[in-house]
């Protein structure tokens, strides 16, 4: 899951012109953040209707970065 994930960044990252930017870093964070939204609705912390607004809301900051080229520079240690 996680590789398919990294191969759809690394095509997004090039197709936004995120030069530098690591695929790695993109999707441990993508997964990383999707992992805690869920982890908190999971715990009754986050209701139905703000899980959907919090998922939509990291996507579209996530898409924007990518597309304006505003990703460039991310960088995962160790890989």
């Amino acid at each position: 899951m996680l590789d398919r994930l990294e191969g759809l960044v690394t095509e997004a990252l090039e197709a936004g012109g995120n030069e530098g930017t690591s695929p790695s870093a993109v999707t441990v964070f993508l997964f990383a953040s999707w992992n805690g939204v869920l982890s908190m609705h999971a715990r009754g912390e986050l209701g139905a209707k703000n899980l959907k607004g919090v998922l939509s809301t990291g996507e579209q900051l996530v898409l924007g970065a990518i597309r304006s080229g505003n990703a460039a520079g991310l960088e995962l240690e160790g890989k």
